[in-house]
């Protein structure tokens, strides 16, 4: 009796990696900057508030620079907690989506890689939820036209 083995994660993400890794390089790029742009313009600004309160003569102890220390704090931690949630979210999806791209994609490579190798034409389908599932019913129709009609596409090319 063989063992029955079950696979955990059927669900392969990564089916064209140069391009998906591209994207998700992308997205993280974008995000990143983001981030430090935002966090470039809330120290510029808390900057400024501890200017004016220096510009006012509070001491340096003056509860003032302790409230905008404390409001500075509180707000870059809730950025760091957003941008961190932003990032895995913003990676997820698109790496969800660059699956559904991807897979049409590395479908016809193997379709028409087949087709060369064997010399036989068989339908092609794509899973449900992918991108591009006009093309699988276009394809198929022409090739079907090619296969059936061989003889009015010879005399075209003569």
């Amino acid at each position: 009796m063989y063992p029955i083995k079950h696979k955990i994660f059927r669900y392969k993400l990564l089916i064209y990696p140069r391009f998906q890794v591209t994207i998700l390089l992308f997205n993280f790029f974008v995000a990143v900057g983001i981030f430090f742009l935002t966090n470039w313009r809330i120290n510029a600004y808390f900057n400024h508030m501890k200017k004016l309160g220096e510009d006012a003569s509070f001491p340096s102890d003056h509860i003032y620079f302790q409230f905008v220390s404390l409001q500075e704090a509180g707000l870059e931690s809730s950025l760091m907690q957003i941008a961190l949630v932003g990032l895995v979210l913003s990676t997820l999806g698109f790496l969800i989506l660059s699956n559904k791209i991807s897979g049409p994609i590395i479908r016809l490579k193997r379709y028409f890689a087949n087709i060369t190798q064997t010399q036989k034409v068989t339908p092609i389908a794509f899973r449900s939820g992918d991108f591009f599932s006009d093309l699988p019913a276009l394809i198929n129709g022409a090739l079907d036209s090619i296969t059936i009609h061989p003889s009015n596409h010879n005399e075209d090319d003569k």
